[in-house]
């Protein structure tokens, strides 16, 4: 499971540096779940946009990966204080 996510992990930094997005903030952004996510955001670095565009692509896209990473990091604490009592 751990090199499941380690994967999907992988995939979505290539991914969100490929958009303009910081890859580090999607590096843990929920699994498959992440993925499709950042799949269906639009890139920031489309050509013939704004500079105004582009920040607000740039932070739009950076808030979600920071959410679902947070939600990610979370939960999985959570798990496993559960799985410790």
């Amino acid at each position: 499971m751990l090199l499941v996510m380690i994967i999907l992990g992988t995939i979505m930094v290539v991914v969100a540096d490929k958009k303009g997005f910081n890859g580090i903030l999607w590096f843990m952004a929920a699994g498959l779940l992440g993925l499709i996510i950042l799949a269906c955001l639009p890139s920031a670095k489309k050509v013939g946009i704004s500079d105004a565009d582009v920040a607000s692509r740039k932070s739009t896209g950076n808030l979600v990966g920071g959410i679902l990473s947070g939600i990610s990091i979370l939960l999985c604490a959570i798990i496993v204080a559960v799985s410790a009592i």
